[in-house]
């Protein structure tokens, strides 16, 4: 994931991110339900199925790539959903997290389930923006110290 992040153009993200987090939030959700809803035919009570669909949701850009090798998939298509799978890893998680307490509580908590979610996302992009500044800043600071020897 680190090497599809790096070679994820930052301007087409900034140009498609309201489609990538539209379609990070709603393939996971789609999924889970989707998921879910087919694991409880076979008898498994519904939270645990969401469970179990849950946690199959979040995918990377090596897996979107791997899926739709040989296939015919439209370049601006396939660019949202190689940049949704760098994002949609705080929905899976949250998703996850609020299905394992459905299971344990025998409650789903919506309100706490969203707040959560707004939580992660806000946390992953001030993590997103803040690691590369320090990074770079560090870098710069190693090259002085190599220069100044």
């Amino acid at each position: 994931m680190y090497f599809e992040g790096q070679s994820t153009r930052i301007n087409l993200i900034g140009k498609r991110l309201r489609q990538i987090l539209e379609t990070a939030v709603l393939l996971v959700i789609v999924g889970t339900v989707f998921a879910g809803f087919s694991v409880s035919l076979l008898g498994i009570p519904l939270a645990l199925a969401f469970l179990m669909g849950a946690l199959s949701t979040p995918t990377d850009a090596t897996a979107t790539e791997s899926v739709s090798e040989g296939l015919i998939v439209p370049e601006r298509q396939e660019n949202i959903l190689k940049m949704e799978s760098l994002f949609n890893d705080a929905s899976g998680i949250i998703l996850v997290t609020a299905m394992a307490l459905w299971v344990k509580k025998g409650q789903f908590n919506y309100q706490q389930t969203f707040f959560d979610f707004l939580r992660s996302a806000g946390g992953g992009i001030i993590i997103g923006i803040m690691a590369p500044l320090v990074m770079t800043s560090f870098r710069q600071f190693l090259g002085r110290i190599n220069h100044g020897l």
